[in-house]
């Protein structure tokens, strides 16, 4: 602010009245109140301050009519005298002398006081000039120092002032924080940037009048002082009047100081980027605002042009006779300019004025005094010329008939000489606005200049109501004074026109840059990015102009041409087969890949290597920095637009006229031929519209065919793999990202697939939300979804959006956790029911893009636009069948409806039966559309949760008037505010209250949408959606669950493992007859649970899994069931055993005492003798024979059981009802011998061997078909006919074979003796699978079959069943035990002869009891140990069943064995138990895991029994004097009873020690620990020796306790046998395989042929083909699931998801298959030749992966 001079002449009083008018007119500078108030300090004037309000009261009352408040200039002296005392000691001086004098003055005038006013007036009338040109200079640097300062300050209050200058970038305005989620005001000043981009990019024009909440409280509370009644006694008119009464409360009218409006829109130009800046441009000039078009530093004395930022604004104008419009950038329209300027300070607004002009619809252009929010003081504005253009709308009430560019000068000109200027210079009429008294030297000067000017001018008076003598030309003036509005309005138009018109400069922006830089003005587009960015564009776009137009694409971009467009094609009948001729499904699949892969080699032929156009492109996009990027694709695009802005617009006027003629003749009705002649050139030349449109999306598009293309051949271009990365950063930059090819209506998997790969490097796998829209063609969905988040997605009539784009916009950090989510990821996709489309492309096309769209948005918003119902019913019959169809595949997306362009603003009240309407509708839709889909829905709230009072919205409509020159209207900016709260608000409601009225789906992470974007176009390419869909994150998150459940089932079967040895230890040591099993598992079993629980909570994929979580608590439970249960019968065998045993226990425990006790009556006779070794053998044999025989005399043997007459006599009585029976058991030698190689035949010898038993009983012809042939009435057909069915059931033969074979295994290792029993037990296994299988009851030899397997398995069973006795009967044989304890009791005796004392003959003893239990523990023990280090460190067991799978597959492959292969596929439980048996004995031998762990559980048992032994010890001798007991009594009851848990050591066997002498319970330990330790270290070299299999007696083998882990499901896919991974035995859901196989491989072949099949599942089940069963049923392969169980049971999903292993299996090993099943894979079985080039390293590397 500058200073004023105090001269001689010139009263202090006086002097500051003329600075403070000045203040207030704004001559001298911008005041900031606040900044004043708050950096300088008032002082207290006093007295001097109420002399100079006097004579400024007096000089406003005369002088200004009251046009000047005198409080508002009082104010204003007391800021400008408090920052002038801060300024130099000098000046603070001389003001204070001033005081002085004004004190002296004021006593004189109030005794003449209209003098002195008249005094006052003289003086400041005569000292003006001259004060203002003195005081200019010495101002001029204070005035510089405050003015820098101000626009800083401003930008802190904001909280800008960390992005000045330039450092907000587009991403930092287009975020989602908390400020979008409320509709509020803001709190403080800082918060107004937020709220002002908010609503600007939502186009509310009303963000101009934002006011913080600080302000609003200052206004009420102002609002409230005003209003405070007080008591008026004594209150005089004069004191009323009086100001400088000391005593009264002075009422401050003024309203508190407030961010001036433009101030913030300038300061966010200030600190944006130009990327954003010209974003910002284009929003204001969708607002109908007008835009900075020269623009000041407000830091230094460079003046800008923004060119840049209005290169983006696009006009369009219509001509009001042609009716044609006209589309042009605002840079490049050649138009009139009308500049609009001011001399000094006036009384009427000039912005004003321009508004009257311009807009009837009382919108208010440029921002002008009279807005809401304006205030005096403003900071950023002085010098800043604004811009807008006048668009004429073709109609008849046009103010102007052309478009006209208006430019505002803010400020007086005289103080911004070089705006003025340049605005003279480039303006066709100049307009100013002024009063004779601004008529000074320099504004006569600036008068002059317009004048002069060849240019019309136009001043306007303020001070004159009336110009008289105006003579006719361009120069005119006219008198504004107390003027009417719309008096003034019309003569302002009419004379505007009349200049206009005979004024004929136009001029182009682009061509204003050059004008600027003579000016000395700065350029935005002369940056240093922003040229390099335009020299590389224009380096590319000029290679294209070597083309034609129509030549241009197909040249440059030609991988989206016809090859592309035939691609897709073959890509999508790759998954809709038809048969063809005699080729098979599979044939014609191979020839269909075949010629993608020839379609794809051509494209790489043409893309590489790469074009001049494209090569220089990718080198730019990928070796430039972001900015220059992003600034190269803004120009790239500019200069594609300019290349088709002439030959596009006469293409489509070539089109209408031709239409039009198309219409004219019909009308007339014209021969066909020639409309159809014509109809063929209006479709020629809309081929040409879409073959020259070559625009950025078309570029992008080519990248990313490049990327396909070399995915598919071999690439040596190295730039290939950024191409995913310069995508993702362009889409991290706010690009839209196509999602699917419009034109091609593709979705390129791998390239989207690798683009988000590259996203998620970058941002990591963070959580997007999907929002999507849906709605017919123009009906605003791109322009909702821009204005709700700030997108810039193609908007404009007709077919903008081609296919589907996606965007991604960031969440703030603050309000993540909130919203559960970091990324919005909007999906804009072309609008339905195209007439461009209408000849070219089916219904179906819609329905998919619905599909697909609506699958993959966590939410839609279905746009519905006018109240045609026609448009309605098409949308919504679109929009519910998707709905429906992601509710049958498990998907649960939300929707709202909104309904644009409605009327009236109330109308979510008044329309409630409009609602009710499409609620109707809705559910008419829906039964429509379940109908088609096969499914029972009966109205659309069954499909998704649907309330049609809260999910529709009704909108305005979008313009507040006519277009063009209509701004946005407010009402539809707040209905995009109040959606765009219900959807960021949709996912937290949903987890902080439990909000149901939206349901959505889960919030996928990066990889998870990626995987989704697969699953969905992979079903889309089907033709039935929901039969094909495959959600492989569900699959995944499954297979993770079936992994974790493997690790919780094994850790409680490991926990019951352990208790089972302890407890059966307890049991055979006689210290329990009753178990107590479920209280020792239940600890484990919660523990678990608990870790089951934290699972489902805190897994990130808990939303798809809950839907498995009760299932797999229930199936744990079972499994704790079964363990318990299992454990349990064990433990109940045992008991019993011991029982039935307990009087042969005793007897033997008797002779063995007895033995004992004749050893020492020898041993003390022949102690004395000295006998030598050969002696004290005589002597013992003497003893054991004698012992022997007594022995012998007291046991009686049983007579052995005849077992195949048992089997015999239970077989004929069950069957008894079968005609023949007795006669058929014994014509098939069931009780002869079996053969010798029958003892070691597992599952799979005895189901062939049935097979093979079945053809010799019944014919020795079997013939080969798929389908039961017309077999008559003769008895050899007949007993083919029930072989034939036999075969048919192979597959239930086999697993009730293994279930029965697994029964023997059981009994045989519990060494169990024989049960006739067991005859029935097997018989009712084999019973209950024939009766609770499908595929058995629809035999019509069911009884048959029953009887024939029941006989083939009783058969192979007796001998193992007849071993098993005979087992048995050895190890229960008394006098074989008795004669097993011969050397025990020998060494016994030879150490007693030899004069060893009681204790030491006591410890060996007991050391060989110790060293056989010892041993079987560790045995038992080792096993366990075995299967859990396996289970941990062996790849193929350590996970799930699948893996096992898969390195089976390899080990089979390796080997080349088919008989290998046979058993695998037709017993597959046999097969792994084998193999996992195999991978047990690899892992023992390779690990050496018997020695390790028998060392490690021995030591163990070293340990217990040392410390149990010393606990005895020590117990005893405290015990011993209050027992009766002898001290060895005690010491063995206490010794085994810490023992009995840990090994089998019953202490009944030991009653024979008890009557030791042995005194010294020391020694006794001592002793035995030393045997023990050389027991110990003989063990140690028997294990060390000892391999797996050598190890015998075990409770349980290491494979059989790995196998029961591994099971799972053992179902196999009834066409190709393929087997169930699901590693839960009774898993939830359909079974399910990821890789299926020919169908050959299981015997399939086509009706009454020989020809085996080479058809994949998944293939037929997406053809036409069909499958006959052997009860003639016909089924669709599509609707296999009709067929009933098993087929039912089964999810085999259409995809290409097969393994080139099998297709490699069935070229090596034809021969044998077509032996096997005899048939041959020929005519329609004929095996693709493609599969012949798959080698054995491709299948193992396959393989590799599918392992890691």
């Amino acid at each position: 602010m500058g200073h004023t001079e105090v001269t001689e002449d010139m009263e202090p009083s006086q002097d500051l009245a003329q600075s403070a008018r000045e203040i207030w007119e704004g001559k001298k500078a911008k005041n900031n109140e606040e900044r004043i108030n708050t950096e300088f300090k008032i002082p207290e004037l006093g007295k001097n301050y109420s002399n100079i309000k006097f004579n400024l009261e007096d000089w406003t009352k005369e002088e200004t009519n009251g046009y000047m408040e005198k409080e508002k200039i009082g104010e204003v002296i007391r800021n400008w005298a408090g920052s002038e005392t801060t300024e130099t000691e000098s000046c603070r001086q001389t003001e204070e002398n001033e005081n002085e004098e004004m004190t002296k003055k004021r006593e004189t005038k109030e005794e003449k006081h209209e003098s002195d006013i008249e005094c006052n007036r003289d003086i400041y009338t005569f000292t003006r000039d001259r004060r203002e040109n003195k005081t200019k200079e010495k101002g001029k640097s204070a005035k510089k120092l405050k003015d820098e300062n101000k626009p800083m300050k401003l930008l802190k209050d904001l909280g800008l002032q960390n992005m000045y200058p330039k450092k907000m970038k587009k991403t930092d305005a287009l975020v989602i924080n908390k400020i979008s989620t409320c509709d509020t005001q803001p709190k403080n000043d800082k918060e107004l940037p937020h709220y002002y981009l908010k609503k600007l990019i939502m186009m509310d024009y009303r963000m101009q009048y934002l006011l913080s909440l600080e302000q609003e409280k200052n206004r009420v509370s102002l609002k409230e002082n005003q209003n405070t009644g007080g008591d008026d006694a004594g209150l005089s008119f004069a004191d009323f009047l009086n100001d400088s009464t000391e005593d009264s409360t002075e009422m401050d009218t003024q309203q508190p100081a407030h961010i001036h409006p433009m101030d913030l829109q300038m300061a966010l130009l200030h600190c944006a980027n130009n990327l954003l800046k010209q974003y910002l441009y284009s929003k204001l000039y969708l607002c109908q605002y007008a835009l900075p078009f020269l623009v000041p530093n407000p830091c230094s004395s460079n003046i800008e042009l923004p060119l840049w930022s209005l290169r983006h604004i696009k006009i369009s104008c219509k001509d009001k006779e042609t009716k044609t419009s006209k589309e042009c950038t605002a840079v490049h329209l050649e138009t009139k300019v009308v500049s609009f300027m001011r001399l000094g300070s006036s009384s009427v607004s000039k912005s004003q004025i321009m508004n009257m002009v311009l807009n009837r619809q009382k919108h208010s252009i440029f921002f002008s005094r009279h807005c809401r929010g304006s205030r005096q003081g403003g900071l950023l504005m002085d010098g800043v010329v604004d811009m807008t253009w006048y668009i004429p709308g073709g109609r008849q009430d046009d103010i102007f008939s052309d478009c006209i560019a208006f430019t505002n000068l803010h400020g007086d000109a005289r103080e911004n000489r070089k705006q003025f200027q340049f605005l003279n210079e480039i303006s066709a009429v100049n307009v100013l606005l002024m009063s004779d008294s601004d008529l000074n030297e320099e504004g006569k000067a600036i008068l002059k200049d317009c004048f002069e000017s060849p240019q019309p001018l136009i001043c306007l008076h303020t001070d004159k109501s009336m110009i008289k003598g105006n003579k006719p030309g361009i120069k005119i003036r006219i008198g504004i004074k107390d003027r009417n509005e719309a008096e003034l309005t019309d003569a302002l138009i009419s004379v505007l026109s009349h200049c206009w018109s005979l004024s004929k400069k136009r001029i182009r922006i682009e061509e204003c840059s050059n004008v600027a830089v003579r000016h000395g003005f700065v350029v935005d587009e002369d940056s240093k990015n922003c040229k390099k960015g335009r020299d590389l564009a224009e380096n590319v776009v000029c290679i294209l102009k070597d083309n034609s137009l129509l030549e241009r694409k197909e040249a440059y971009l030609p991988l989206q041409g016809q090859m592309w467009h035939k691609w897709c094609q073959k890509d999508k009948e790759l998954y809709r087969l038809k048969q063809k001729g005699n080729k098979s499904i599979e044939q014609y699949k191979s020839e269909i890949e075949i010629e993608k892969e020839k379609i794809r080699e051509e494209q790489l032929k043409r893309a590489f290597p790469l074009n001049d156009f494209m090569r220089p492109l990718i080198d730019i996009l990928g070796s430039h920095s972001n900015e220059i990027k992003m600034y190269f694709l803004e120009w790239l695009r500019i200069f594609l637009d300019e290349l088709l802005a002439d030959a596009v617009p006469k293409l489509q006027q070539k089109y209408h006229d031709i239409w039009s003629k198309i219409r004219t003749l019909q009308n007339k009705s014209v021969a066909s031929h020639e409309v159809d002649k014509l109809q063929s050139s209006l479709n020629d030349i809309s081929s040409q519209i879409n073959d020259c449109t070559f625009g950025l999306e078309h570029i992008l598009r080519e990248i990313s065919q490049i990327f396909e293309a070399s995915h598919t051949g071999i690439s040596r271009e190295p730039c290939i793999a950024l191409l995913p990365g310069i995508a993702a950063e362009l889409l991290l930059s706010g690009y839209p990202l196509e999602l699917m090819d419009g034109d091609a209506v593709h979705v390129p998997v791998k390239w989207i697939a690798s683009v988000l790969d590259k996203v998620q490097e970058k941002l990591g796998d963070v959580r997007l939300f999907v929002l999507s829209v849906l709605g017919l063609q123009s009906s605003g969905k791109s322009t909702l979804l821009n204005a709700m988040f700030g997108l810039e997605f193609a908007v404009s009539a007709g077919r903008c959006t081609r296919g589907a784009f996606m965007q991604l916009i960031k969440a703030d950090d603050d309000i993540q956790a909130e919203l559960k989510y970091e990324y919005m990821l909007v999906v804009d996709t072309e609008g339905l029911r195209a007439t461009e489309l209408s000849n070219k492309m089916s219904f179906s096309h819609d329905n998919e893009l619905a599909t697909f769209v609506i699958g993959l948005g966590n939410m839609t918003i279905i746009n519905i636009f006018g109240e045609n119902p026609s448009e309605i019913q098409d949308i919504l019959q679109i929009s519910v069948q998707a709905f429906l169809r992601m509710k049958q595949v498990k998907l649960y997306p939300s929707c709202l409806f909104v309904h644009q362009n409605v009327d009236d603003t109330s109308a979510k009240d008044k329309n409630m039966e409009a609602r009710r309407r499409l609620q109707e509708k809705l559910d008419e839709m829906t039964q429509m559309a379940a109908e088609e889909e096969g499914c029972d829905v009966k109205c659309f709230s069954d499909v998704i949760r649907f309330d049609v009072n809260t999910h529709i919205h009704y909108f305005a409509h979008l313009w507040e008037g006519n277009p063009p020159m209509a701004p946005p209207n407010p009402s539809y900016s707040q209905n995009v505010q109040d959606l765009k709260r219900v959807v960021l608000n949709t996912v937290k409601q949903q987890n902080i209250d439990g909000n149901k009225d939206l349901i959505i789906q889960r919030v996928l992470t990066i990889s998870e949408f990626k995987t989704k974007v697969q699953d969905l176009w992979r079903a889309l390419l089907t033709e039935n959606f929901v039969f094909s869909f495959r959600n492989s994150l569900e699959i995944t998150t499954y297979c993770k669950l079936e992994v974790k459940y493997c690790e919780w089932a094994w850790e409680l079967r490991h926990n019951v493992l352990q208790l089972e040895n302890r407890l059966l230890n307890e049991i055979e040591n006689n210290s329990k007859t009753k178990t107590v099993i479920v209280k020792e598992v239940e600890e484990t079993y919660e523990n678990v649970k608990k870790e089951i629980e934290k699972y489902f909570q805190q897994e990130k994929n808990q939303e798809i899994l809950v839907q498995w979580k009760s299932k797999i608590e229930k199936k744990y439970e079972q499994l704790k069931s079964e363990l318990i249960q299992d454990l349990k019968t064990k433990c109940q065998e045992l008991i019993k055993a011991k029982e039935k045993r307990k009087k042969v226990d005793e007897n033997r425990a008797q002779r063995e005492e007895k033995l004992i006790k004749q050893s020492k009556e020898l041993a003390e006779k022949l102690r004395t003798k000295d006998p030598s070794e050969a002696e004290l053998q005589q002597e013992f044999e003497k003893l054991w024979k004698k012992w022997e025989k007594d022995a012998a005399s007291d046991f009686t043997l049983s007579p052995e059981t005849d077992i195949p007459a048992q089997v015999e006599e239970i077989l004929i009585d069950r069957f008894r009802s079968l005609p023949d029976v007795y006669d058929r058991v014994q014509n098939s030698g069931a009780m002869k011998p079996c053969p010798a190689d029958y003892f070691s035949l597992h599952s799979l010898s005895v189901a062939e061997r049935f097979l093979d038993c079945a053809s010799k009983i019944y014919t020795k012809c079997i013939s080969w078909a798929r389908k039961p042939k017309n077999s008559g009435s003769s008895n050899e057909f007949s007993k083919n006919f029930i072989l034939e069915q036999y075969k048919q059931v192979e597959n239930v033969t086999n697993n009730i074979t293994e279930t029965v074979v697994n029964y023997i295994n059981k009994k045989e290792k519990e060494k169990v003796d024989y049960s006739p029993h067991y005859i029935h037990e097997m018989l009712n296994l084999i019973s209950n699978n024939v009766e609770t299988c499908t595929e058995i009851n629809k035999l019509t030899s069911k009884e048959d079959y029953k009887f024939d397997l029941s006989l083939h398995l009783c058969k192979s069973c007796i001998v193992r069943f007849t071993l098993m006795h005979q087992a048995f009967r050895t190890a229960n044989d008394p006098l074989l035990y008795l004669k097993s304890m011969k050397d025990t009791s020998y060494k016994l005796f030879q150490t007693l002869c030899r004069g060893a004392s009681s204790v030491t003959a006591f410890a060996d003893f007991l050391t060989s009891r110790l060293e056989d239990a010892i041993n079987q523990a560790v045995r038992d023990q080792v096993c366990i140990d075995i299967a859990n280090e396996i289970r941990q460190s062996c790849p193929p067991l350590k996970e799930s069943k699948i893996k096992l799978e898969y390195y089976l597959q390899k080990e089979l492959a390796e080997k080349e064995e088919f008989e290998g292969f046979w058993e695998y596929i037709h017993f597959p439980k046999t097969f792994f138990k084998r193999h996992i048996s195999s991978y047990v004995a690899q892992h023992c031998r390779k690990m050496s895991c018997v020695k390790i762990f028998s060392e490690r559980r021995l030591d163990e048992h070293y340990t217990l029994v040392s410390r149990v032994a010393m606990k005895a010890t020590e117990t005893s001798e405290k015990l011993n004097r209050a027992e009766e007991k002898s001290k060895v009594s005690l010491w063995l009851d206490l010794f085994c009873a810490d023992l009995e848990k840990h090994l089998k050591i019953p202490r009944n066997t030991l009653t024979h020690m008890e009557d030791e002498e042995i005194n010294d319970m020391d020694f006794l330990q001592e002793s035995l620990m030393d045997a023990l330790k050389r027991s110990i270290k003989s063990l140690k070299e028997i294990f060390a020796s000892t391999s797996l299999g050598d190890l015998d007696n075990m409770k349980q083998d290491p494979e059989d306790i790995l196998f029961t882990q591994m099971s799972g499901c053992w179902a196999q896919c009834p066409f190709c046998a393929a087997i169930c991974t699901n590693s839960i035995e009774g898993h939830p859901g359909n079974h399910s395989v990821p890789f299926h196989r020919c169908d050959g491989i299981k015997g399939w072949g086509y009706y009454q042929t020989d020809y085996l099949s080479s058809d994949i599942c998944t293939t037929l089940v997406s053809s036409d083909n069909k499958f006959i069963l052997s009860d003639n049923r016909t089924f669709a392969y599509k609707t296999y699931k009709d067929a009933g169980p098993p087929y039912s049971e089964w999810s085999i999903v259409a995809d290409d998801s097969e393994l080139k292993y099998w297709k490699w299996f069935v070229c090596r090993f034809q021969k044998e298959l077509e032996k096997k099943y005899d048939g041959k894979f020929e005519g329609y079985g004929k095996i693709p030749s493609a599969w012949r080039n798959i080698t054995k390293h491709e299948i193992l590397s396959e393989l590799e992966k599918q392992m890691n």
